[in-house]
């Protein structure tokens, strides 16, 4: 059985809900500071080869990307349910949870969290972990001090990233209130723009667990998810999405794409304008104004 290669961190169906007319996204590299002249389609961005593929004891495997993918199979029809159409709909608990899950997945499946990830690991309460090893041969638990080779392997580093977004989605989930996960959307005559970046998920404040702060997240190019933790989310302005695009270019790692090249263009000269910590920390709180 061939084993995949091509390694999405996100998943092509979602990029999907940013593309043009032509399925296709114009795509900026910050580290070279241009905008590639050839237009990309999803499965061209937003990957790595080989990210979740492992040599363990001699033999090559890509279970974490087969892991990925089924999870973002049962999303799939939940997303298209909640970005198909241009106005609001019915909107449940069953839909809320899975895409909470989806936005943890996505928060610690980038790649900007890999150091961060790696840094914390050290910390990591592993006796208290919700999971155990099993040897083999005596079937008992094996205590994670004398593991310490085995938590150091790749494979398990990257799979523990997944087990830490399951962690966190059970956590919120006991207390989930559907009422505070909102989904703004654009009417269908204005404008269908929006950014996607390789760190898409906009929070107020660092939390440990991501699906605990406020937060925003562009679900396509025309919808928006907002978690109000219990504010009210007040009308929202259009210079607000515009804002939320600066903020995403400003913090994206590498890549950053639209499906409009001249807008992508107008987001970068506006985000010269916030050239400081300070200003950038003004854009945030600008921008969740809008919860009261």
């Amino acid at each position: 059985m061939n084993k995949s290669k091509r390694h999405h961190y996100i998943p092509k169906f979602f990029i999907n809900g940013f593309t043009g007319e032509d399925g296709k996204l114009s795509v900026l590299d910050k580290t070279k500071g241009t905008i590639d002249k050839i237009r990309k389609s999803p499965k061209q961005i937003f990957f790595e080869w080989n990210r979740n593929s492992f040599n363990i004891n001699g033999y090559e495997t890509d279970f974490l990307e087969n892991v990925y993918q089924f999870g973002e199979t049962k999303f799939a029809d939940i997303y298209k349910k909640l970005t198909e159409k241009f106005e609001p709909i019915e909107i449940t608990t069953y839909d809320i949870l899975h895409l909470t899950l989806f936005i943890s997945e996505i928060h610690w499946r980038i790649p900007i969290r890999d150091k961060i990830f790696n840094k914390n690991i050290k910390n990591y309460d592993f006796e208290n972990a919700p999971f155990k090893i099993i040897d083999k041969k005596t079937g008992k638990k094996t205590p994670f001090s004398q593991l310490k080779e085995f938590t150091e392997e790749p494979a398990f580093i990257e799979s523990l990233k997944h087990i830490q977004a399951i962690q966190d989605y059970i956590k919120n989930s006991k207390k989930i209130k559907v009422e505070n996960w909102l989904i703004y959307y654009r009417p269908k005559e204005a404008p269908q723009l929006k950014i996607l970046c390789d760190n898409p998920i906009i929070t107020r404040n660092e939390s440990e667990n991501v699906l605990e702060s406020e937060l925003i997240f562009n679900l396509s190019k025309s919808k928006t998810v907002y978690h109000t933790k219990g504010n009210r989310l007040k009308e929202i302005p259009p210079m607000n999405n515009i804002s939320i695009d600066i903020l995403l270019y400003l913090q994206a790692e590498k890549f950053v794409c639209c499906s409009d090249e001249s807008y992508l263009n107008s987001i970068i000269e506006l985000s010269k304008l916030y050239n400081t910590p300070e200003k950038i920390l003004y854009l945030k709180n600008e921008i969740f104004e809008v919860f009261e």
